[in-house]
Parts: structure tokens; C-alpha cells; sequence
């Protein structure tokens, strides 16, 4: 989330951002509150978008192996703690840029730490 809000800020000229979780709108409000309070999310679930975009679901291997507790720690190191567990823990993230009704780029983790290059699928998209 920080290196959105980082990235969405720097460059005015970007796509705006769109957070799907799988949370409740009050337990969201309380992590945006801290992290992004301009940002604009949806709640959902039953995943319904995550169904529809094709989100899949991790194994064991994709959601401990050693190499991710980097990515841990760094997220740690950037002030974010894990509080709870809401939803299916074992789905993967996932970015897509959308135009009109278009998914026009899209990135599937390839496990829990795998975060893209948000501007190269800005760029892969043919926006910004």
C-alpha cells in the first residue's frame, strides 16, 4: 500500500487506485485510516472480484518458504504489522490496471512477498 500511495502521489498522472480486500468495511477503515486515508476500497467477502479476476490460491511452498521472510521484514521495517488473519489467507495478490471495462494489464503473485513494478503495468497497460 505505501508504495502506491507513494508512487499514485509522486505522479498525478497515473490511473487512480482501487483496493479490493476481503475484510470488513470497519476493519479496513482502520488500516487505511493509518496507512492511506484518501484511498478508495471495496469490501468483498463472499469474493466475488476475487473469483472474477481470477485470484488463485497459494500452497504452502508459495506462503513460507525461507526467501519471504525478506519481504517480511521489510514490511515490517516500513511500520506494517500483521494484527489478524481475515478471509482466505492462502489467496495471492494480484494488480490489474482497468480501462473502461477493459482489464488492460495484470499481475498474479507468484507468492505472498511478490509485489510488481506498479508503473511498468501502468506502462504495459497503455496508460500514464
Amino acid at each position: 500500500m505505501g508504495d502506491l500511495r507513494r508512487l499514485s502521489e509522486s505522479d498525478p498522472t497515473l490511473p487512480g487506485v482501487l483496493f479490493v480486500h476481503q475484510g470488513s468495511v470497519e476493519d479496513a477503515a482502520e488500516v487505511f485510516t493509518e496507512f492511506w486515508p484518501e484511498a478508495r476500497a471495496v469490501s468483498d467477502p463472499e469474493l466475488v472480484l476475487y473469483d472474477a479476476f481470477g485470484i488463485r490460491r497459494g500452497g504452502p511452498g508459495m506462503m513460507f518458504r525461507p526467501g519471504l521472510w525478506r519481504g517480511a521484514m521489510r514490511a515490517y521495517g516500513k511500520g506494517y504489522r500483521q494484527t489478524g488473519v481475515q478471509g482466505d489467507p492462502w489467496l495471492l495478490p494480484a494488480a490489474f490496471l482497468v480501462r473502461g471495462t477493459r482489464v488492460t494489464a495484470r499481475h498474479y503473485a507468484r507468492d505472498a512477498a511478490d509485489h510488481p513494478d506498479y508503473r511498468a503495468l501502468v506502462l504495459a497497460g497503455g496508460a500514464g
